[in-house]
Formats: structure tokens, sequence, C-alpha cells
């Protein structure tokens, strides 16, 4: 099984590669995107606090820093409470927390590539389509109205991975 990685030795996030996938988002949903409907100070802040975070974790734990679940919980935690899309309409509603989700997927799938491409894994299979979806509208209003700590999406993206690309451990 493969071990997931440590961030020790790499760059620190950059708001362009958070922008990057905004657009992207924005593209696939339909979001107009433009500087009336994305802050991008608040991109900043983001980055500056994930990177923070990441940061602090070295410096507690030098020989062993954020892997990269934990590294998505961090990201997705700070993207869902700050939320840096401003939606006015209800379609909209759960736009950061949608953005939230797929970042920090998207983050994870840098580290292994195609392990966690939800939709092309389910193409086809009506029911595990409809049970994706379930979920992540679920996970979307949880991000919304419960508290949910970086921990807690950290070990929730770990779970995606091992479910989802099949790195679970047969005993």
């Amino acid at each position: 099984m493969p071990r997931p990685t440590v961030n020790t030795n790499s760059e620190p996030l950059e708001a362009r590669w958070l922008i990057d996938n905004i657009k992207a988002l924005a593209e696939v949903h339909g979001f107009k995107y433009d500087r009336h409907n994305v802050d991008t100070y608040i991109i900043k802040e983001i980055v500056d606090r994930y990177n923070k975070e990441v940061e602090r974790h070295v410096q507690a734990h030098p020989d062993s820093g954020p892997n990269t679940f934990k590294q998505a919980g961090y990201l997705t935690f700070w993207i869902r409470k700050l939320k840096p899309l401003r939606c006015s309409t209800l379609k909209y509603r759960y736009a950061n927390e949608v953005l939230a989700y797929y970042a920090g997927l998207s983050l994870i799938d840098t580290r292994y590539p195609g392990d966690v491409e939800v939709a092309r894994r389910v193409e086809g299979e009506e029911d595990k389509k409809k049970a994706v979806a379930r979920f992540q509208e679920e996970l979307c209003y949880s991000m919304r109205y419960r508290p949910m700590s970086p921990h807690a999406l950290g070990l929730l993206f770990y779970a995606i991975w091992q479910l989802q690309a099949g790195h679970h451990q047969s005993n």
C-alpha cells in the first residue's frame, strides 16, 4: 500500500493554484468567474493560513510533516471558513463548500494522480453516481452548517482516497 506523502520538502501553496482551481470549477458548473464573484484578498488569506498550518505542523513534527490528506484538510477548512466566492443566488448556495471539497481532492490528485477522480471512476454506474452526489451534497451541507475541524476533513480525504483508489489493506 502506498504511504501518504509528506510536504516537508515541497514549495508552499501559491494563490495561483487555488485561482486556477476556482476557474476550472466555474467552467464545469457554469459559475461566472470575475472580480465581483471571487475575492482575491480572501484567496491570499486562505493560502497564507494554509501555509502557516503546514509550517506549524512541520515545526511540531520535523521528521514527519503533514501528509497529503492533512494538507487537504487544512486547505478545505480554510476555504470553507473564509468563503472566497461571493454568490447571491440560491443556485450557488454551496459554492464555497463545493470549491473546498474539490480543492482538497485536487490537492490529493497532485500527489496521487487519477486516484480520486470521482466522476471518471463511477461513469456509467448510476447507483454509484447517485451515492457520490448524495455524499457530496451531505458533505457540503455539513461544511456549511456544522463544525468540522481540519483534522476531521483530513481523515475524510484519507478515507475517500482509500475507497476510491482501492488502497485499503486486506487482512
